[in-house]
């Protein structure tokens, strides 16, 4: 009499022991260590490459999340949105205009014509000195370039040219051509730009017709004209900066992934050459298993460089450099010392 038997699968329990191993490591240089040798090479490479994308996430989101308006969003603006409205007001009763395509990625200008011995100036706005009433310097200065001419190297021009001193620029821009556009902002007296942006046109709004687009009147004061007009510019600084921006972003993803892949390399390196000593106990790991316990412990600096990251903007490149560092130095001192864990 033939028999059916059921035969049950015996169910997978997670391995909490191994688990508890690697959680360890995260806080733990010992635990670290022992990882290094213990566990094949290929866990500690994926660790270390996780690592590595870990820490470069802040950087990479601030990049990829940058305005093009962002230089302008402070609370000194320095005059610039006072000189973008005279510049508007000047455009409107003279009766030149620029402008734009969204369909060929393009601008033009109209109503004027512009001479190459001022470097194809359009606008210029001064403004009273505070501390000498009877100066006035200028502050703010618009250029149109034609297409015949070459946008990089003019634009370097601009940029070094002395407004108000030999000493260098100081006064804030704009400069538009058929392809391009580029702004800055300067503080008066300072030689150094605050901030700026540059791009093209290739991901405007159909919105964005013309200058006349941009002048606001239909609020009660000037100031408030200003203010409103200066908004609707940055929208228009926000989209021309989308190109640039994808590739500054791939740019910085592709400089900080290869430092801190360097680092991790060397930090590697590093713990091999301090346990060369003569009578460290610790000579007898083998160079990939310096390497090892390198990239074990290099989870830890990521995790910390990521939540510093986005807490403090500006020193993310640096983060992961020094968390590790210190974390090596650690290590090297206490646990690879000769009186530290020495291999079985």
């Amino acid at each position: 009499m033939n028999q059916n038997y059921k035969v049950e699968k015996q169910k997978k329990h997670f391995n909490w022991e191994a688990f508890k191993k690697f959680f360890r490591t995260i806080y733990s240089n010992d635990a670290a260590f022992h990882a290094g040798l213990e566990n094949k090479w290929f866990v500690a490479v994926i660790i270390a490459f996780v690592s590595i994308i870990i820490s470069v996430i802040p950087l990479t989101v601030h990049a990829a999340t940058a305005s093009g308006s962002q230089f302008v969003n402070s609370t000194y603006v320095y005059n610039y949105d006072e000189g973008f409205y005279s510049f508007l007001e000047d455009a409107n009763s003279k009766g030149y205009s620029i402008t734009f395509n969204s369909t060929t990625s393009s601008a033009k200008l109209s109503g004027v014509t512009l001479s190459s011995s001022n470097n194809y100036l359009l606008y210029e706005h001064t403004a009273t000195v505070s501390d000498n009433h009877s100066t006035s310097k200028v502050d703010f200065q618009v250029f149109y370039l034609p297409e015949n001419v070459n946008f990089s190297t003019t634009l370097s021009t601009i940029a070094a040219l002395g407004v108000n001193s030999t000493s260098g620029r100081d006064a804030s821009y704009l400069v538009f051509s058929n392809k391009y556009f580029a702004s800055a902002l300067f503080k008066p007296g300072s030689y150094t730009s605050v901030g700026g942006v540059n791009g093209d046109y290739t991901h405007l709004n159909s919105e964005y017709t013309s200058l006349k687009y941009f002048y606001v009147t239909s609020n009660s004061t000037r100031n408030e004209n200003s203010t409103a007009s200066l908004n609707l510019f940055k929208g228009f600084m926000d989209a021309v900066y989308i190109n640039n921006r994808t590739t500054y972003t791939w740019l910085q993803l592709g400089i900080i992934s290869a430092v801190n892949s360097c680092i991790t390399l060397l930090m590697g390196l590093v713990l091999f050459l301090m346990t060369r000593g003569k009578n460290n106990p610790n000579r007898v790991i083998k160079f990939q298993q310096c390497f090892n316990i390198a990239y074990w412990t290099a989870l830890t600096p990521a995790i910390l460089a990521l939540i510093l990251g986005f807490i403090f903007s500006g020193y993310e490149i640096m983060l992961y450099v020094i968390i590790y560092g210190f974390r090596v130095m650690w290590l090297s001192m206490k646990t690879l010392s000769p009186t530290g864990p020495t291999t079985k």
